[in-house]
């Protein structure tokens, strides 16, 4: 894409993030969203959140869910919460689930 001049935008990388999310490409799901603003300086926004903690939760890293979902500048939404609520369930951590179930009312 930049080989030919063109910069990658919010779009880009939420499609990229999605393509990670469901081949289960954890590790370069993480580097595409670090380098988001690192390295393209495009903000992340609401959508790339929920997209990334439904990666996180996809492959077990739970506990790195939480920690994304309490470091981010904006208030989750209802897609983020959802997002971190289904890797709960999926790994079977009614505790956490129990929290999390509580933002969504």
């Amino acid at each position: 894409m930049q080989e030919f001049g063109l910069q990658p935008n919010a779009g880009t990388f939420l499609g990229l993030l999605c393509a990670c999310c469901h081949s289960g490409l954890a590790e370069k799901g993480r580097q595409i969203f670090v380098d988001m603003t690192s390295r393209f300086s495009v903000s992340l926004e609401l959508e790339h959140y929920a997209c990334y903690i439904d990666l996180l939760a996809r492959v077990g890293l739970v506990e790195e869910e939480f920690e994304v979902v309490f470091l981010m500048p904006a208030k989750p939404n209802k897609f983020v919460w959802s997002a971190l609520l289904g890797g709960c369930l999926l790994y079977s951590r009614v505790e956490l689930a129990l929290y999390v179930s509580r933002w969504l009312v």
